[in-house]
């Protein structure tokens, strides 16, 4: 990301006690943060992008703090989408 928008990304960022790092700008209605790098992308993927490195072909971002607000890297993972589904079915049962 170029320091111009690593910039405005950080600006965008509430850290809260769980250690997500909550979007403050913009959100859709499924609560996803999308940011604006000269392009509309969904922030959580520009963050793990940004600090983790490519996601491959075929993965998903999952949100292992289950709060699709949050941008920390730490949090995210990329992983199949069975596997993302798998984790979304055993979230939503507990």
């Amino acid at each position: 990301m170029e320091s111009k928008y690593l910039k405005r990304f950080l600006e965008r960022i509430e850290i809260n006690s769980d250690g997500c790092w909550i979007w403050s700008h913009t959100i859709t209605h499924e609560r996803y943060a999308v940011f604006w790098d000269g392009k509309q992308t969904m922030a959580h993927r520009t963050s793990f992008e940004h600090w983790k490195g490519e996601i491959k072909e075929g993965l998903q971002i999952d949100h292992l703090c289950r709060n699709r607000s949050c941008v920390n890297p730490e949090h995210l993972e990329a992983v199949s989408h069975a596997e993302n589904m798998k984790r979304i079915s055993v979230h939503v049962r507990n």
